[in-house]
């Protein structure tokens, strides 16, 4: 199995996925998009899954190159961003992005990836 595995990425037929199109989800699935892989990208927030199918950067501030290369991936169309978690059926390697936030004593609350596993 992990050698089929490693088949699949060295020939880039792996299926990806990424969890999380933020601040690190959305950068890490265009990269992987970007050098050949085909990339489903899910997001809870529909606003930005309608802007990255639009070839739109959802993500502000200091991305140099972002917005080019989400207009590039998106028109090559290896990378497809959803909302519906079914189109990771098919997906041979999930990658989870999400924000991890902390309580007040700087200790790492899962909460939020333990929703995303059992969704």
């Amino acid at each position: 199995m992990l050698d089929e595995l490693r088949r699949l990425i060295v020939t880039k037929e792996v299926r990806l996925a990424v969890i999380g199109l933020g601040y690190v989800g959305l950068p890490v699935a265009c990269e992987f998009a970007r050098i050949g892989i085909d990339v489903v990208g899910v997001d809870l927030q529909r606003q930005r899954v309608n802007a990255i199918n639009s070839g739109v950067s959802p993500i502000t501030g200091m991305e140099p190159g972002l917005q080019e290369l989400v207009v590039e991936v998106i028109a090559s169309g290896r990378l497809h961003a959803t909302w519906e978690y079914e189109r990771l059926a098919d997906r041979d390697v999930i990658l989870i992005c999400v924000e991890t936030p902390v309580d007040e004593h700087n200790v790492p609350s899962m909460r939020l990836c333990a929703r995303l596993l059992t969704h």
